[in-house]
This record gives structure tokens, sequence and C-alpha cells, in this order.
């Protein structure tokens, strides 16, 4: 099930992102898609060539209100990290490059490592941040390798111990506990896709191997409950399966990183 969102919604962030583009942004984007939009739109100057590119796009169907990676990836291009930033942010579409904070929005808790181990099987926990931006607290995205579906699906890794959420034995059960693995990169119980809830700002989390979404209910371990209409709305509508995905900033002032003894090679950091 994919959480539904309007074009109207979609065109209105649009109309917000161009408002914080300079004129130049707007020059080199065009001149970056210059093979998609005719020759007057590139040389218009105006806000109204910019918005005739964005209509450029709807028409040729490289964006949609549910697609739009094509422009992410022309913002980023351009160097335009807030744009870029701003669409990822509605798509629960996280960068492979950055670390991030799982918050639940029912509980206000992260999810994280217990007790610092990496045994196998070892259930994930949630708790409350104190503002130290622990290690054991944060994770990559990691996507899935050729992916054909419009879904991008995604490995979640732990940024202190390179262990990944897995679901054991790919069960269906709601009781299933959400637990740390070695990497098995095709595996499906180990992969995840995030849906978009647009209105809340946060995502569900759905792993491939049960079809099952990340519950936040229970006071500390990470469950699963049933992904169908009736049930998952009543989850959306008290927050309990909903997450928010939050970029680790890189910085604690006064204290040195020295709590994260690995780093993730898949994803290039050093």
């Amino acid at each position: 099930m994919v959480i539904e969102d309007s074009e109207f919604d979609f065109r209105e962030i649009l109309i917000k992102i161009l408002d914080g583009l300079s004129e130049t942004d707007c020059k080199k984007l065009k001149f970056l898609l210059g093979k998609d939009i005719t020759r007057q739109i590139q040389d218009d100057p105006s806000i109204d060539g910019t918005l005739n590119l964005f209509q450029r796009l709807f028409d040729q169907q490289k964006i949609s209100d549910q697609n739009f990676t094509y422009l992410i990836k022309a913002f980023e291009a351009v160097q335009c990290p807030a744009a870029a930033q701003r669409l990822r942010g509605r798509l629960c579409e996280p960068s492979p490059y950055e670390r991030y904070f799982i918050k639940s929005k029912y509980s206000g808790k992260l999810i994280g490592v217990a007790n610092k181990t990496s045994d196998q099987g070892e259930k994930l926990l949630q708790w409350y941040d104190d503002q130290k931006q622990r290690c054991i607290q944060q994770w990559y995205f990691i996507p899935v390798p050729n992916r054909k579906n419009h879904h991008q699906l995604y490995i979640i890794q732990s940024v202190f111990n390179r262990k990944v959420f897995d679901v054991p034995g790919g069960a269906p059960s709601n009781e299933n506990s959400i637990q740390q693995w070695d990497i098995a990169i095709y595996n499906p119980n180990q992969q995840f896709r995030l849906i978009d809830v647009p209105k809340e700002k946060s995502c569900l989390i759905q792993n491939v191997a049960s079809e099952k979404v990340l519950d936040g209910i229970t006071k500390q371990s990470i469950t699963q409950v049933q992904l169908d209409t009736t049930k998952i709305q009543s989850t959306i509508d008290n927050h309990q399966t909903l997450w928010q995905l939050m970029p680790f900033n890189g910085d604690r002032p006064g204290e040195k990183l020295t709590d994260c003894p690995y780093v993730s090679s898949l994803n290039g950091e050093h």
C-alpha cells in the first residue's frame, strides 16, 4: 500500500522551492535539463521560465507527485542541496552517504543498539535521546542494488557495529521483534521500503519479507504491525507506526566521536 499524496500538494512544494532559488540556480537548472525543454524556456530568466520547466517535466513524465528522483538529482547536480533535501524528505528517500536517527513519532524515542553489543539476534530497542547523538542510535540507509521496480528498497545498517535491521525468519507475526544481524544484501528479511506519509512528515518502514511495518507502540522493543488499509490508518492516526528520519549533523560540541569504532565501507565513509 502506498500512501497517496495529491499533485496539488506536490506543485505547492515546487513553488516553495522556487521561492528559495536564485536566478543563477534557475539558469544552471535550465542548462542542465536543456535536452528536456525548449530553447525558449531555457532562455527565459523569469519565474515563468522555471515554472514552464517544471511543467515540461510533468508533461514528459520525467516527474510526478509520486516519482521525482530525476528532479532531486538535478538539484544536487547544480548544488542546490536545500531543494534536493526538501524533496528527499517528502519522499522518505535518505541519502546513502549520510547518518540518520530514526525517531518514533509516537514515543519520541530513537531506535538504537542495545547495550552497545554486536551479538547476533540482539533485539533493537528505542529510548529517549539525551542530546548526546550517540553512535548506537545512528543508521545508514543502504540502497539495495539493481532494483527495477518503482519503490527503492533499503538495508538499514548500524553505524556503531555494522549490523542491520532483520526480521527473524521473515516471520509475519505481529509480536516479532526486530533484531540485528550480519548484512546479507539480497535477503528480504533485511530489506525495507520507506512509504511516505507527507501530511505527518514521517515514513512507514515496511519489511519486504513479512510485508509488515515497524511499530513503536511497545515500551522498548521494535515490533511489527499488519499493513492493511483499515488497521494501518488507525496506527497512522495515533502515530504508532510513523518514523522520522533525522540526519546526523556531525557536530557534538566539546565531544569527539569516540564511540563510533566502525564506519560502513559500503558507504565509502573513512
